[in-house]
């Protein structure tokens, strides 16, 4: 028999959501909360680096422009009238390369070290713009300090803070993020986009072919040193393997992965590089030092720095 209750009423029965059909949703909530975040995260990297290549294209074009002048730079020695032509030139090339030195640090000991001798027992006297840097590094450089860490990076802030670009100082160029101490040492770095000291090279090889860039060889390189177009340096003609060529500044940011797989040696003495290698005198921009293997490269070089295999 059947029957209906009068006094009820009917109701239609609201449908939920079952537990598979919230893990689902979660799942692609989360999916897409994953593609939002890699977008974001690839948009930051993407930003950090054409921010840090615009910092090296500043600071290269500023560079570039103070070791070009080095061409026709007055060179302050005397050298007496009756000496041999050829003398005289290759005493002025030594010269130059030892004002470089002392004028655009890459080592604290550049600064520290004071003028090399030259052939002849010629000295070049102290730069007033190396004695500024004396002054700035006070106290932060010492003779027994080991930590050579930053040394290159803020051998480059020390050359940007002396330069002015027209009416403003070069230091302008440089939002107050982008200087800072990241060791504390009470001299300051330019620093990347992702916090890092930019470093740099003041002789560095030449490199080609972007990305997968190679270094020029100095026996494959048809540019020679700019700054001996008479070709007075003793290894154009006493059979070295080192033929000297063209050397450019090179300013390098380690990147995301924050490592720079170049060669360099902190604790080098360009002012005593006369013994090293046969190099025909002190400062000298080609002289080639021991890596860890015991093999002799340039500085700026490809080197694995980190020993990690790559």
């Amino acid at each position: 028999m059947y029957y209906f209750n009068t006094t009820s009423r009917m109701r239609p029965r609201g449908r939920g959501f079952t537990l598979i059909e919230m893990t689902i949703v979660i799942a692609i909530i989360a999916i897409l909360a994953a593609m939002a975040m890699s977008v974001y995260a690839t948009a930051a990297q993407q930003a950090r680096g054409m921010r840090t290549r615009a910092i090296i294209a500043k600071i290269d074009q500023l560079i570039s422009e103070k070791y070009e002048s080095y061409r026709t730079r007055q060179v302050p020695i005397r050298i007496p009238p009756n000496t041999n032509p050829d003398v005289a030139v290759r005493l002025r090339l030594y010269a130059i390369r030892d004002l470089m030195r002392m004028e655009m640090p890459d080592h604290r000991e550049d600064v520290m070290d004071g003028p090399a001798q030259l052939p002849g027992n010629y000295y070049l006297a102290i730069p007033s713009l190396t004695r500024s840097y004396m002054r700035r590094a006070n106290g932060s450089w010492t003779a027994n300090s080991t930590d050579w860490s930053n040394d290159s990076a803020e051998c480059l802030y020390l050359i940007l803070a002396a330069m002015r670009d027209g009416d403003k100082s070069a230091l302008d160029y440089f939002s107050p993020s982008e200087i800072g101490d990241l060791d504390n040492d009470g001299l300051n770095e330019i620093l990347d986009a992702w916090g890092q000291p930019i470093v740099w090279f003041r002789w560095a090889p030449g490199y080609f072919g972007g990305p997968n860039s190679a270094i020029v060889s100095p026996q494959d390189v048809n540019e020679p040193d700019p700054f001996d177009p008479m070709k007075v340096d003793p290894r154009w003609t006493n059979g070295s393997t080192v033929v000297p060529y063209a050397l450019k500044p090179l300013i390098v940011s380690g990147g995301p992965d924050k490592r720079i797989d170049l060669y360099f040696r902190f604790d080098f003495h360009y002012s005593q590089t006369a013994s090293v290698n046969g190099a025909p005198c002190n400062s000298d921009p080609f002289v080639l030092t021991p890596d860890l293997n015991n093999v002799q490269r340039l500085f700026g070089s490809p080197y694995d720095a980190n020993q990690d295999g790559y």
